[in-house]
């Protein structure tokens, strides 16, 4: 018998496993091919270092109370190993997903029958709101449900840690051991919901906690009233989280002219007309565009967990769509003024960015005298660096982003804050606007000032256990043969975070790379450029990060184009190849 047929069987004789549930299992086969069943069930859900996400549906390899159940199983196994005589908790937020709050409540019951104590929020909240939480109720961990900005078909579990970040070494790899120690659905422990919030160990999140985040959130305000009430906005929550929080923080900091986009503000796990509810895609903005005023000077957009943010901005009479590394480029110029000016920039002040991000920053860095400090792609590392400083009382956190629309600016929040970002790129934007002037004046001074940086991020979807394969073979080739040259530019180093080697190809000599090992490959170029690949941590699809500068913007657009469309070719041929 194969692995899929004994996990279908196993799920048949299971008492945990509804009755509902074994009977859909049981029509399904019948109908259902052999490859389908072999997708749904041959391998457990991958819980990966930050949790897991997959298609909704039934199998061990798809999202479910079942796989929810497993994983929470594992997660109250290894924290009552690590808090073996104290009462602890835990807190649970979810986002606007089909099933989400159903898969918030299996965990909740999963815990409280391991003796966990459990804050739920009985809304749905954006994530950086669970980030919070965590660390206001002082519980161990967090937990929330979201699949952020994937397809509808998707939905997904992260976890994060009594800092209120993702989890990271050594907790996210003794997490995934104790997940994968729970073989048997009959070993999960669940007590009744209801039981479990009359006993008290189900509690719901207080409103007064949002009011405490909607406070700190204020803090970051440095606009007048004046100015921020003559700014219209129009904002889009895309169907997701984001609605409640991002108003009220826009409207506390006095922007009267603030709307939201009424056809896509309801919670709908559908997202209607939306192939991808994310606010990276222009595609994202259509209705917005099509809504907005004469008046209209910023268009926003936060995902379904409202971490990340987006912005199309009106330059010239016509909308202009902002990249993540744009945006956080803009933000990290108006923080270093605002510092500045406040003088509240302390010389132990520092800037958080990943490996793929924009090198904008490091200019700008440079130029008021902070500290960079780079770390691997996803903002579970920018937390890892937040508390470590803040273990060793070393260095003042001025700003954190990933060019996947992620930001941060106040350490209150150790996740990417779709309502921060909002707040002060409003705040950016009024200002400028006072001066008659738009973020596309901004960025076009700092690229004068700093040199032209294009950046942009290609992909290739690789599904299945083929495409696992493909990715995995595509990554090998570019170990074997390393790129030499492109566009009759030379490489002059790569670097595998793999094996944290460092290959300078000029003088032929090799360094350590001081941080945790990943699956990335980067390629430097002589002009200054970088090419970055990365399989994706959360999607079926290997990324291709591009970086491109110089001091020419015609120069540098022109080699944009060059780069990627060799590269890309390159890459197309190598999957076709691959998957034969």
């Amino acid at each position: 018998m194969e692995t899929y047929e004994k996990n279908i069987q196993s799920w048949l004789a299971s008492n945990f496993v509804a009755a509902s549930c074994k009977e859909k299992i049981t029509k399904w086969q019948a109908k259902a091919s052999k490859e389908e069943q072999i997708e749904a069930f041959y391998c457990n859900l991958s819980f990966g270092t930050g949790g897991m996400r997959g298609i909704m549906g039934i199998g061990t390899n798809r999202m479910n109370v079942y796989t929810v159940a497993r994983s929470t199983q594992g997660l109250a196994n290894y924290i009552l190993k690590v808090k073996e005589k104290e009462q602890v908790s835990v807190a649970i937020a979810y986002d606007s997903r089909n099933s989400s709050q159903k898969f918030a409540a299996m965990a909740a019951s999963v815990l409280a029958a391991n003796g966990i104590i459990v804050h739920l929020f009985d809304t749905l909240q954006p994530t950086p709101v669970l980030s919070f939480a965590v660390r206001e109720l002082k519980a161990i961990a967090g937990i929330v449900i979201t699949a952020s900005h994937n397809p509808k078909q998707y939905n997904g579990y992260k976890v994060y840690w009594s800092d209120g970040a993702q989890i990271v070494p050594p907790h996210d790899e003794l997490i995934i051991q104790f997940i994968n120690r729970v073989n048997d659905l009959d070993s999960i422990q669940k007590l009744d919901f209801e039981t479990a919030k009359q006993q008290g160990k189900i509690q719901i999140i207080e409103p007064s906690l949002l009011e405490t985040y909607y406070e700190k959130m204020q803090g970051l305000s440095t606009n007048t009233q004046a100015i921020n009430e003559e700014l219209s906005i129009l904002y889009t929550p895309l169907f997701g989280s984001g609605k409640e929080a991002i108003s009220s923080v826009l409207q506390k900091a006095g922007f009267k002219k603030f709307r939201i986009l009424e056809e896509q503000a309801a919670p709908n796990g559908d997202f209607p007309d939306l192939a991808y509810p994310n606010p990276e895609e222009e595609a994202a903005f259509a209705k917005a565009i099509k809504a907005a005023k004469k008046e209209d000077v910023l268009l926003c957009a936060s995902d379904p967990d409202a971490d990340r943010f987006g912005v199309m901005v009106k330059h010239e009479g016509e909308w202009r769509k902002l990249t993540g590394n744009q945006i956080g480029q803009l933000l990290f110029s108006f923080i270093l003024q605002q510092r500045k000016k406040a003088k509240q920039l302390p010389s132990d002040s520092y800037y958080v960015t990943t490996i793929v991000t924009s090198q904008l920053g490091h200019a700008l860095a440079k130029q008021y005298n902070v500290k960079v400090i780079e770390c691997l792609t996803g903002f579970k590392y920018i937390g890892a660096v937040i508390r470590r400083h803040e273990q060793q009382n070393k260095g003042n956190f001025i700003f954190a982003m990933e060019e996947s629309h992620g930001y941060l600016a106040d350490t209150f929040v150790r996740d990417k804050d779709a309502p921060m970002a909002a707040l002060l790129f409003a705040e950016l934007t009024a200002a400028l606007h006072a001066k008659g002037k738009t973020p596309i004046d901004e960025l076009n001074r700092l690229y004068k000032k700093y040199g032209y940086y294009e950046d942009f991020l290609d992909s290739r979807t690789c599904e299945g256990q083929q495409g696992i394969a493909v990715i995995e073979k595509l990554m090998s080739y570019f170990r074997s043969q390393p790129l030499q040259k492109l566009n009759d530019v030379n490489v002059v180093e790569y670097k595998d975070y793999l094996t944290s080697k460092s290959y300078n190809l000029l003088d032929k000599s090799e360094a350590n790379i001081n941080l945790p090992k990943s699956n990335v490959l980067a390629f430097y170029l002589s002009d200054g450029s970088r090419i970055t690949l990365r399989p994706s941590g959360t999607e079926p699809k290997i990324k291709f990060y591009f970086n491109v500068y110089g001091k020419n913007q015609k120069k540098v657009i022109s080699s944009k184009e060059a780069y990627a469309t060799l590269f890309m070719q390159h890459i197309d041929e190598l999957i076709t190849f691959f998957e034969k």
